[in-house]
């Protein structure tokens, strides 16, 4: 389903985020799972985002875990 919409007549870029560089979609996604079905508006932020936000304002690096 992606490949057929990269494959229309647009311009399209597809960037590959690591979840640890993208906390808070991968916390609002893992939320998800306990909501109802249907859409969800937020008006103000989930208190879990507020250190995630708080970290993403002032620069803080997440380091990727490796086992190798």
């Amino acid at each position: 389903m992606i490949w057929s919409l990269v494959d229309r007549n647009w311009d399209v870029n597809l960037v590959h985020a690591f979840r640890e560089a993208n906390q808070a979609a991968d916390l609002m996604t893992k939320m998800s799972h306990t909501l109802s079905e249907g859409l969800h508006v937020f008006c103000y932020p989930h208190e879990d985002l507020g250190s995630i936000l708080a970290a993403d304002l002032y620069g803080s690096l997440v380091p990727r875990l490796c086992v190798c």
